[in-house]
């Protein structure tokens, strides 16, 4: 195994193989709301290759869009497109609850890997519909290698 400032790079596989060590030890974050629209949001440029291993979508309960609907928060890598898509619903108004309300978590999944192929494309983040109250915390646990198989 090969260390880098105590970090190991690469491991070996079956057959002596060299293959990457992938653990999701990073994590980037942005917030959007009223004021956000459905311009992207980069999230981070991969250094110089990427992979995810989670997505994830955080709903405030106050969220609403005009007239109320489906959005979708769509994760797009600048070379490949879109890598992944979460789905929620957000109503035309909000009525305060009586109650404490916690924000309604989304996200890929066990399973969910995506690997960039391309050096140096980055990861952003949009929501397809304008928020008219509340935000949506994104979120990915990532890391960089320079393996693309």
């Amino acid at each position: 195994m090969a260390l880098d400032n105590g970090k190991i790079l690469w491991q070996m596989g079956s057959n002596d193989v060299i293959v990457p060590e992938r653990k999701p030890v990073l994590y980037s974050a942005t917030t959007l709301n009223t004021a956000s629209g459905t311009t992207p949001v980069t999230l981070f440029t991969g250094s110089p290759y990427y992979y995810l291993t989670r997505l994830l979508v955080s709903v405030d309960p106050n969220c609403t869009t005009s007239g109320g609907g489906m959005i979708s928060a769509t994760f797009t890598d600048s070379a490949f497109g879109i890598v992944g898509q979460i789905r929620f619903y957000a109503p035309a108004s909000f009525t305060a609850p009586t109650i404490a309300t916690p924000s309604v978590v989304l996200e890929s999944g066990t399973g969910y890997y995506f690997n960039s192929t391309t050096s140096g494309s980055t990861l952003s983040v949009a929501l397809n519909n304008p928020l008219t109250g509340g935000s949506v915390r994104l979120a990915v646990n990532y890391g960089f290698t320079n393996y693309t198989a």
